[in-house]
């Protein structure tokens, strides 16, 4: 990991701020059970090539790992900045020993193409417009067949206050943005999350396939 990627926002997530989202951000069965069915949807588009192995981009305590375990048995591992969110998803078993280490998505500690697919789940809203290109770089570099994103839209960046702080949350076309950054992968699908009925946020997700 390259320390000179740690931008305010990171160093934010790293410290008490990211502390207190950990403790109170439980998976509970229902949000499993929630977070399993859409992974679920998503999945149907990647059903006659499934990833075996797959790399969650800041997974904080696990959630969206425990719903990918429902419903695939590929290897699973990610990559969390915060340690007490490590620490809780490591304690909970999630997945095997060593797989969840700390990183961030601006600087991935692993080769390219190294995992079947990379995804984020509510990650790149929190990455700052000048550290984007990066973090979008990274995530189609780490990834060999598959990208997936989950994340809030706006046509058009758009900063949101949240938690009483500046700075720290952005909506934008996350899906048009990772095209322009990686030129070699195609979207094969894409949808939007209904908090009413899905619990999973008012989302949109894109799923890309490589090319090259």
């Amino acid at each position: 990991m390259d320390e000179k990627t740690i931008t305010a926002q990171l160093d934010t997530w790293r410290g008490r701020f990211g502390d207190a989202y950990a403790e109170r951000n439980s998976a509970t069965a229902e949000r499993v059970r929630d977070y399993t069915r859409a992974y679920a949807k998503m999945w149907e588009c990647m059903a006659a090539d499934p990833p075996a192995s797959i790399l969650e981009c800041g997974c904080n305590v696990g959630i969206a790992l425990r719903a990918l375990s429902n419903i695939t048995s590929a290897e699973l591992h990610a990559i969390e900045p915060n340690a007490k969110a490590r620490a809780k998803a490591i304690a909970a078993g999630v997945t095997a020993k060593g797989n969840i280490v700390e990183g961030w998505l601006q600087s991935i500690p692993f080769p390219d193409r190294h995992f079947d697919m990379a995804f984020t789940s509510g990650v790149l809203i929190h990455v700052e417009p000048d550290s984007l290109d990066t973090a979008l770089s990274e995530l189609g570099r780490v990834a060999n067949k598959y990208v997936l994103m989950t994340e809030y839209y706006s046509k058009h960046l758009q900063e949101i206050e949240y938690r009483g702080q500046n700075e720290m949350l952005w909506k934008a076309d996350y899906g048009e943005l990772f095209m322009e950054k990686n030129p070699g992968w195609r979207p094969i699908e894409a949808g939007f999350f209904w908090d009413k009925l899905t619990g999973f946020g008012d989302s949109n997700w894109w799923v890309f396939k490589r090319e090259e």
